[in-house]
């Protein structure tokens, strides 16, 4: 029986131990505010990353509305840049709608993440642990013990909870859709240039029409005719790889700010309730 009792002391005692150099170390974290300016850091980049791919979006939304109305030769055809571009203009509209949702959820992030560091954060963390410890090694007060754990457990949340999520989120985006991204924007960007290229190619040639008389059209008009198929091709394929890469970007981006951070949210209060409670 002594024995036994011996070692519970002793297991009690080295959880004890265990609970006050843990919460020790959250307050230090806490107030050396180290991860949190790495955090910030790689919300910048992802808002940096964010904006480029809208601007390229809004871009290419000018070109199409520019081009509305051009025909561009295809041979003894043409092709109505307007009318193959319009499924593309509706969808950079949805596209311009999500990452309107998504930059301002990266900002959302940024604003907890200052709150979350802020001085009275990190003093009330500083309360909680101070008082959780005396209550742990207080006999006096151990009827207190539920309380203070209560308490230290939702000091610790609001404190670690918004960088925890940013930094998990961040990791996840820059280890599996960073690449994603960057691909699906390429496919974007190659369209956009296609289309302003044709579109400045035809205008040009309008004008050495214009400027060159009845010769130069006919010289055009031949010069069309080499390869009136691939250039057909070349716009379709540009659109329809746009419209995928769109598409892509607009689950990747909802993936890696809302549906991310919100998953990585709840794992972590999850993960500090039961190390709380284990405690």
């Amino acid at each position: 029986m002594n024995n036994t009792g011996e070692k519970s002391d002793s297991a009690s005692c080295k959880t004890k131990v265990a609970l006050t150099l843990l919460i020790l170390l959250g307050v230090f974290t806490g107030f050396l505010k180290l991860p949190d300016d790495q955090a910030h850091d790689m919300l910048n980049d992802s808002m940096v990353a964010a904006g480029a791919s809208f601007a390229v979006a809004r871009s290419l939304d000018a070109t199409i509305s520019v081009a509305q109305s051009t025909g561009v030769s295809v041979g003894i055809a043409s092709i109505d840049l307007g009318q193959v571009l319009n499924p593309l203009s509706d969808l950079i509209d949805k596209f311009s709608w999500v990452m309107t949702v998504a930059v301002g959820s990266l900002t959302l992030q940024k604003i907890l993440l200052v709150i979350s560091s802020s001085k009275p954060v990190n003093i009330l963390l500083a309360i909680a642990g101070v008082l959780f410890l005396a209550v742990l090694w207080t006999e006096k007060f151990r009827s207190l013990q539920s309380v203070a754990a209560n308490a230290v457990k939702a000091a610790f949340l609001l404190r670690f909870a918004v960088v925890v999520t940013v930094g998990l989120s961040l990791g996840a985006d820059h280890f599996f859709l960073d690449e994603q991204i960057k691909e699906s924007s390429s496919q974007v960007e190659t369209v956009s240039q296609v289309v302003t290229g044709l579109s400045e190619s035809n205008a040009k040639g309008e004008q050495e029409a214009v400027d060159g008389g009845f010769l130069s059209t006919l010289k055009n008009k031949f010069d069309n005719l080499s390869s009136p198929s691939e250039k057909a091709t070349q716009i379709k394929e540009s659109v329809e790889d746009s419209i995928l890469g769109f598409m892509n970007l607009i689950a990747l981006f909802l993936l890696k700010t809302i549906l991310l951070p919100l998953g990585f949210l709840l794992f972590t209060k999850r993960l500090l309730m039961k190390v709380g409670s284990a405690g």
